[in-house]
């Protein structure tokens, strides 16, 4: 055989897919986004936790942390998601330079309250299938708490809610992690830490954003109460609430902008 061509076959695309239990695959893999490209507007980011980051922090384009997991149907179905996500974190940059910028020091008479509106089932597959990425960029010998298969044997269950086949369940879904009495500094940084079980199986994941903190839980079982054992040992004082309906800012004692969640 010549030519040096590298035929891929749908079999082997779906050794790599990891929504392959839904079956019709596309015939070639693409490079799905670790983190929705939409959420950052700078060309370059500053990146760690990697396992090739190997402890070190580096610089990397936008558009390099990517990884072929997913083919080119699947990763296109998605898309839904990936555009609420964007719109999300474009309205918590604009909610931060409201407070921080523009409102902290004008008067109140000269502005109206900022209503936003969040599409809260595409939030939560964004959630759900961003933390399925970054589980699959991590550690090799984690496994699914569901299903207890490798990684990329994601249980069907949750590739059917990150596609909106079927919604997750209470106790499982999306809750925010709110501290009381802590006040949270808005950043651009974003994180995600898998929560794990036993040392090796996953039940669920951590994510931060602009002064947000949340937890995705894929277990049947309640969330512990309190939650500490899942949640990040700098969170101080977490609760969790699940299905969040809310949040209003308000600056210099008048409401100043709210982000409702529509469940």
């Amino acid at each position: 055989m010549g030519g040096g061509q590298t035929i891929v076959t749908v079999e082997s695309v779906n050794q790599k897919c990891w929504a392959k239990s839904l079956g019709n695959c596309a015939t070639k893999l693409s490079r799905e986004h670790l983190w929705s490209q939409g959420l950052f507007a700078e060309p370059e980011l500053v990146v760690s936790g990697y396992p090739w980051c190997k402890g070190k922090t580096h610089v990397v384009g936008s558009a390099a942390l990517t990884r072929k997991i997913l083919c080119v149907t699947h990763n296109n179905a998605l898309s839904p998601s990936d555009q609420a996500a964007s719109a999300f974190f474009r309205d918590l940059n604009t909610a931060a330079e409201l407070h921080v910028s523009r409102r902290s020091s004008s008067d109140p008479g000269q502005w109206n309250a900022l209503q936003t509106m969040v599409n809260g089932p595409l939030l939560e597959r964004w959630f759900l299938k961003t933390a399925v990425n970054l589980s699959l960029a991590g550690r090799s010998d984690l496994r699914w708490h569901l299903n207890d298969e490798p990684l990329i044997s994601v249980p069907r269950r949750l590739v059917e809610a990150a596609f909106g086949m079927t919604p997750l369940a209470k106790p499982m879904g999306l809750y925010a992690a709110v501290s009381i009495g802590v006040p949270q500094a808005s950043t651009q940084e974003v994180s995600f830490a898998p929560t794990i079980k036993a040392g090796r199986h996953i039940v669920g994941g951590t994510f931060a954003f602009r002064g947000l903190y949340y937890l995705l839980w894929l277990e049947d079982r309640q969330v512990p109460d309190p939650p500490t054992p899942v949640l990040r040992r700098e969170w101080s004082n977490p609760q969790v609430v699940y299905h969040l309906e809310g949040m209003d800012y308000t600056v210099q004692g008048h409401d100043s902008h709210s982000i409702t969640y529509c469940w």
